[in-house]
């Protein structure tokens, strides 16, 4: 049998999706299962992984989506699934197009005629629930979600975490895509916590991942703790070393949810201006905790400490950590 993941969003989302991409294989364990993604970063989460096989790559441009309309429809799918979130009418529309037998995604108030299967949008469950629903499963609130690691990084990053002898070891990622940069919390915030840790956790090391447009972020974080450690790398290197961090402290970003595949302990804030839904877009594990500023008006000094005395009781609850 022949399946194709349809993604539209980008990497979070498709760590969100990887549950329901291991259901999949152990309900059809003889499939071949191909990704079409409109966001190439999108693929790195998977494109490792043993359960995946061909993985296509496409834009919203008109001319890319016709391309890939000829080329995929040559392929003959048995079934096609649309990941959850995207907008129905166009996925279900672009599903048909693409010509699988069974057509599976969600739908709004009403149901869509070109889908063959289709599932209610519930905006109150987990994006990873939603995802497993498409294929019918009950969600386990224990699948963790899934990123597959190359040998070169995961050897890049034993190396590179060789030099720190200490027994905390925290991620920081102030950035998030320059694109939804409303769900970040704001810059002086993580200066005063970084500075917060340093006093209060004094054999921790604390690393801070900046990616490609968040240049500006890391300068800034620089500029005012010179000392501290900024990691840029490819997303493979840069996953690698999330891997094996103590805890990440994150905005709802990609890198929160890639913690989410691994064993540590997360730290999502939500910022006062995000239009995120926590409910349905936090790291999947039962290891995730989130702090939500969302539509409150509160002071710099306020969020600040209320964040610093939760990694205060994640620290305290596991105290291997110190």
């Amino acid at each position: 049998m022949k399946i194709l993941i349809i993604h539209s969003f980008g990497i979070g989302d498709m760590i969100m999706f990887t549950p329901t991409l291991k259901e999949i294989k152990t309900k059809y364990p003889d499939s071949i299962i191909d990704f079409l993604i409109f966001q190439k970063p999108s693929a790195e989460p998977i494109k490792n992984c043993k359960y995946t096989n061909e993985i296509f790559y496409t834009t919203f441009h008109y001319k890319d989506l016709i391309k890939n309309i000829f080329l995929i429809r040559k392929k003959l799918y048995d079934i096609s699934i649309y990941t959850s979130g995207a907008n129905p009418i166009k996925a279900s529309i672009y599903s048909f197009l693409l010509g699988a037998k069974l057509r599976i995604g969600e739908y709004m108030k009403y149901k869509l005629p070109l889908y063959t299967e289709q599932v209610k949008f519930n905006a109150n469950i987990h994006r990873v629930e939603s995802n497993l629903s498409l294929i019918n499963q009950i969600a386990n609130l224990n699948t963790k979600p899934l990123f597959c690691l190359d040998q070169d990084s995961e050897n890049y990053s034993l190396n590179f975490l060789s030099k720190f002898q200490t027994s905390t070891i925290i991620g920081i990622h102030p950035g998030c895509n320059q694109k939804y940069a409303n769900k970040r919390w704001e810059i002086e915030k993580y200066i005063s916590l970084i500075k917060l840790i340093e006093v209060e956790y004094q054999f921790s090391k604390i690393l801070i991942f900046i990616g490609p447009d968040e240049k500006d972020v890391g300068k800034e974080i620089k500029n005012n703790i010179p000392n501290i450690i900024l990691i840029e790398n490819n997303l493979q290197s840069v996953s690698a070393i999330i891997s094996k961090l103590d805890l990440m402290i994150t905005n709802d970003s990609g890198l929160g949810h890639i913690a989410s595949c691994f064993n540590i302990n997360i730290l999502t804030i939500f910022s006062k201006y995000t239009h995120a839904n926590p409910t349905k877009i936090k790291p999947f594990s039962n290891k995730s905790h989130i702090i939500n500023f969302k539509n409150h008006r509160v002071g710099v000094t306020i969020e600040v400490n209320e964040v610093f005395k939760t990694i205060t009781e994640i620290v305290n609850k596991n105290k291997a950590l110190l």
